[in-house]
């Protein structure tokens, strides 16, 4: 007897990402989308610093803001935008 198939995980969206509790949290100040010097979300510092949100830091700020282990970041146009598989 064969095993019955899996059935097939699809994205479900969790809601806005809302960064700025997340880099607060990682003692920045807010967050921006900038289109320098690399595309994407920054945790900004008023006095001018900022720090580039890879994709881990954006998928551990998902995880973060909506406490569900398989949270994933992506983009909807220039907004952070929090998934995950159900």
């Amino acid at each position: 007897m064969e095993p019955s198939p899996t059935p097939a995980k699809r994205v479900v969206e969790l809601g806005p990402g809302h960064f700025t509790e997340y880099c607060v949290s990682l003692g920045w100040e807010w967050v921006e989308y900038r289109e320098t010097p690399t595309p994407g979300a920054y945790c900004i510092k008023r006095k001018g610093d900022t720090m580039y949100l890879t994709q881990s830091r954006r998928d551990a700020g998902c995880r973060w803001r909506y406490h569900d282990p398989k949270a994933f970041h992506r983009f909807k146009a220039k907004s952070n935008y929090c998934y995950t598989y159900r």
